[in-house]
C-alpha cells in the first residue's frame, strides 16, 4: 500500500499541464502516464495501481511486465541500478508521457559521488 503514495507524488511531481493558445481559448495538455511493472510484479497489483491513478487521470495506460534492462542489475549488492532502469525506461516513451516503473527489488543510484547509494529494506 505505501507505494500508492509514492506513484501518486511522482506523478503530481512529474505531470505538467502545459498551456497551449488556441486563438479565443488554451488547451491544457495532459501527458500520458505509462504504468510499466518490470521483473515479477504481480499484475494484480499492476492493476490496483492503475484503478487508483485512472480515478484521477484518463490518461493512463497499463503495460505488461516486461524484464529488467540487462546492464541494471549490480551483483555485488544484489540490487538494481535506477540509473539504468530510468534511462532505459525513458527510451521507451514519447515526450508526451510520463513513465512510472513498478517493481519489488532494492535499488540503488549515484549520489555525491557514491556509485551504489542506497538503502537494503
Amino acid at each position: 500500500m505505501k507505494y500508492y503514495f509514492l506513484v501518486f507524488l511522482f506523478i503530481m511531481l512529474s505531470c505538467t499541464n502545459g498551456k497551449k493558445k488556441n486563438n479565443e481559448s488554451q488547451i491544457a495538455i495532459q501527458k500520458v502516464i505509462v504504468i510499466q511493472p518490470l521483473g515479477n510484479f504481480k499484475i494484480e497489483q499492476a492493476e490496483e495501481v492503475f484503478i487508483e491513478i485512472k480515478a484521477i487521470s484518463d490518461n493512463v495506460v497499463l503495460r505488461k511486465n516486461i524484464p529488467f534492462p540487462e546492464n541494471s542489475f549490480y551483483k555485488p549488492r544484489n540490487r538494481y541500478r535506477a540509473d539504468n532502469i530510468i534511462k532505459s525506461l525513458k527510451n521507451n516513451i514519447g515526450k508526451d508521457s510520463v513513465i512510472v516503473g513498478l517493481f519489488n527489488f532494492d535499488i540503488s543510484t549515484t549520489k555525491n559521488g557514491i556509485k551504489d547509494w542506497g538503502v537494503m529494506v
